[in-house]
């Protein structure tokens, strides 16, 4: 492609110069017509359908002409001199599809898709001829914006996951450094998954930091494997505490359902005192945790079905006594003449109350005082009645 100031009609008087948008590109063309000659090989008028002239064609860009087609007349040998209008063409309809994919897939949040996408799309565009002309400058700007505001999108969020895994390294050091022996290899895990959540950030931030995370997760392994070995004397010690328990617990058991439950549950709590007590029994503290639940289950149940049984005893009892209650209460309200065989019913209910036995120390004070209540207003009206 050469470039010319001016339109070249070839000092042909008759040249034919056409102005017209190019169908693909949509850039301003210009074309002559020239050199067309007659039978007699005189210069003439050039047609479109005569072979013997020459064509120029040159897309303008303000008052530069950039010469894309030139093929000469016939009576200058009709040489093609250029023939770049087919491939700048192509590489306007091919560097705009490149544009057009930068811009719509620039707001992607799927980085390592599209890292990788706009990196693909760099090495076309690379690929592709340069003619040195105003629309591959826009084409250009327009692909670096879009690029560049993914780019920025992704650098911001590559610095979110280095933060966020800095945050990570600097709790795990903070388990590393504790005395904590028990939850730190739980509190490890948990911290993993944050690791893998968080995605991957700059290889150099990610590689430098997994290694702090891994050095501060081995040096608490090791740690914790040091303790332990330490503690085996405590753990030992322990463990035969709590089997020494557990062995107490099963006689307890063993005695079920003869038990004073008050008394009993007073041993199986200072049981349980003495167990937490005894601390952490190692690598066989939750097995013997177990057993120990399992013997304390079979107390438990036991005491519960009795004072089950006892309180929907404890119910029967009370409802017997309100219906004696209600028929004290119906004697000392109507009776006027105090006949012995009321009175007797009277000494009656008494007897019955104390055959139906306990509902319980707090039911049976109060149903009592309503008894007591409805006894005292009889035999008071019956002494008044009888004056003595």
């Amino acid at each position: 492609m050469r470039k010319s100031n001016e339109i070249n009609t070839f000092r042909d008087q008759f040249a034919k110069v056409e102005e017209s948008t190019d169908e693909k590109t949509g850039l301003p063309l210009v074309t002559v017509l020239y050199g067309a000659r007659d039978d007699k090989n005189m210069p003439i008028a050039p047609d479109e359908n005569d072979a013997t002239h020459g064509t120029w064609m040159a897309i303008q860009e303000g008052k530069t002409y950039n010469v894309v087609y030139w093929k000469r007349a016939a009576y200058e040998g009709a040489d093609l001199e250029i023939n770049d209008l087919e491939r700048i063409q192509k590489t306007y309809v091919e560097k705009k599809a490149i544009v057009d994919e930068a811009v719509a897939h620039q707001d992607e949040t799927d980085w390592n898709k599209y890292v990788g996408f706009y990196k693909e799309l760099m090495e076309q565009w690379r690929k592709l001829p340069h003619w040195h002309l105003a629309f591959e400058d826009e084409f250009w700007d327009q692909f670096h914006a879009a690029q560049s505001h993914f780019y920025d999108a992704y650098r911001e969020e590559q610095n979110k996951r280095k933060v966020a895994k800095e945050d990570i390294v600097r709790r795990a050091q903070e388990i590393a450094e504790s005395e904590d022996y028990h939850t730190g290899f739980k509190r490890f895990q948990e911290l993993m998954k944050e690791w893998k959540a968080v995605g991957p950030a700059y290889h150099r931030d990610d590689e430098a930091l997994w290694k702090q995370f891994r050095a501060y997760n081995d040096q608490y392994h090791d740690k914790v494997v040091k303790h332990q070995e330490d503690m085996q004397p405590v753990y030992e010690a322990s463990a035969a505490k709590k089997r020494e328990l557990i062995e107490k617990t099963k006689e307890i058991v063993a005695k079920v359902p003869d038990l004073e439950w008050k008394v009993t549950s007073d041993e199986m709590n200072a049981i349980m005192d003495e167990w937490r007590a005894a601390g952490n029994s190692g690598k066989v503290n939750d097995d013997l945790w177990k057993e120990f639940q399992d013997v304390r289950k079979v107390f438990y149940d036991a005491r519960k079905e009795f004072y089950a049984s006892m309180n929907e005893k404890h119910a029967a009892n009370a409802k017997a006594k309100k219906a004696l209650i209600q028929e004290a209460k119906q004697i000392a309200s109507t009776t006027i003449d105090f006949t012995k065989e009321t009175t007797d019913r009277m000494k009656e209910l008494q007897q019955e109350w104390k055959a139906i036995g306990s509902c319980g120390h707090k039911k049976e004070n109060e149903l009592w005082k309503q008894f007591r209540e409805a006894m005292d207003a009889y035999f008071e009206n019956r002494r008044q009645f009888k004056g003595y």
